[in-house]
């Protein structure tokens, strides 16, 4: 499998998603549309991952990146 895809990309689109639904020059009307999208993608993802096999070293990996999440949270 040739990997097609970019995760820093994505990750720029869905940023970009969330800096509108920030800007507050922005309307719900439009900021809407992107947060349905974000979903649509979350809802594919779920899916996804619940479909997917378990890896070895999977749950450590996952373990850490809470960690990592729990510790940006405190540090705000």
């Amino acid at each position: 499998m040739t990997k097609s895809w970019s995760v820093e990309n994505i990750t720029n689109q869905l940023r970009a998603c969330e800096f509108a639904m920030q800007d507050p020059r922005m309307t719900g009307y439009v900021t809407w549309e992107c947060k349905k999208d974000i979903f649509k993608i979350k809802f594919v993802l779920d899916e996804i991952l619940d479909n997917s096999p378990t890896y070895i070293g999977e749950e450590a990996w996952l373990n850490e990146q809470a960690k990592e999440k729990t510790w940006k949270i405190i540090s705000r």
